[in-house]
């Protein structure tokens, strides 16, 4: 799909998730500072949408400004996915385009299509650090676990939950199962 869900970088037949703080560009390739005219309009015309208070506004509110129309959606699920690809974790937006837009994205998206809705999740566990690290420098773990889950959910009055109250509840519930995750002895993760 176009939206943020865990970016996985694939270098020498390994799959990584990218942390908080992870380049999502190969250390092997050239990273330019400049950004194309495309993504820059993109990233401003999402970034317009983060107006005093925007928090507080309804679902229904907040995901109506965004599109209303079926051609205001595909402007928005475009710049969507041009900034999706090039938005850096120390960017100070990124918390905004990674959840709210985000989740308002996929949420338009699936309404339009007639499909319920789904959060995509994406958790990691590693244990047991290796006495080495791979030719980037980074720890080589023994045991890792990745697990990806979409998570149906709905809203029954969008006109009577907040932005701030979805994303909340949405990250909470990808918190607890983080911890869930977290408290597996690997036996168990094995058997799950």
């Amino acid at each position: 799909m176009l939206f943020f869900p865990c970016t996985r970088k694939r270098e020498n037949n390994k799959n990584r998730c990218l942390q908080k703080g992870d380049s999502a560009t190969p250390a092997n390739e050239a990273s330019s500072s400049t950004v194309s005219t495309n993504v820059s309009a993109a990233y401003k015309k999402l970034i317009a949408y983060k107006t005093e208070g925007y928090e507080k506004q309804s679902i229904a509110d907040f995901n109506g400004a965004l599109a209303s129309t079926p051609d205001e959606l595909t402007e928005f699920l475009a710049a969507v996915a041009d900034v999706s690809g090039t938005i850096s974790y120390d960017d100070e937006n990124y918390d905004f385009l990674d959840t709210t837009i985000r989740f308002s994205s996929q949420e338009l998206y699936c309404e339009h299509m007639g499909e319920e809705l789904t959060f995509f999740i994406s958790l990691a566990k590693m244990s047991r650090p290796c006495n080495y690290v791979d030719e980037d420098g980074e720890t080589v773990y023994d045991f890792t676990c990745f697990v990806e889950s979409n998570i149906s959910y709905s809203i029954n009055e969008p006109k009577l939950v907040t932005v701030a109250e979805r994303d909340k509840a949405l990250l909470t519930f990808k918190e607890e199962m983080q911890n869930y995750l977290n408290s597996l002895s690997e036996a168990e993760e094995a058997i799950q």
